[in-house]
């Protein structure tokens, strides 16, 4: 069955043991809102299966919530495979230290706190 004309699917990658609770909660969330084949526990499995699973489908976006290692093992693979079209990438980041985000002044991670 192909996807509807202008659709987006998102393919998330949770680090489920980043950010104390807050990763596990995100995880919980994520599967009650999407289709659970879009949302992988990195903390039971790697990311190629499901890379290698959404390689081929046209318009995925990738989304990373973890901390500066999970991110770094997400792009990494997704060069490793050499997909043919690398997927755009989101980063919610869930780490101790975030690094990243406070480097490109995103500020030191997710707070679940609504945005206004």
């Amino acid at each position: 069955e192909s996807l509807p004309e202008g659709a987006q699917p998102l393919l998330v990658f949770v680090n489920s043991r980043s950010g104390g609770q807050m990763g596990n909660y995100l995880l919980e969330e994520l599967r009650s809102n999407l289709n659970p084949l879009q949302v992988v526990d990195l903390h039971t499995t790697g990311p190629k299966a499901a890379l290698k699973l959404f390689a081929n489908v046209p318009n995925v976006r990738v989304l990373v919530a973890g901390g500066d290692g999970t991110v770094a093992w997400i792009l990494q693979t997704i060069d490793e495979l050499d997909m043919a079209k690398k997927p755009p990438v989101g980063i919610l980041p869930l780490g101790t230290g975030n690094d990243l985000a406070r480097v490109l002044g995103w500020g030191g991670g997710y707070s679940n706190e609504l945005i206004s």
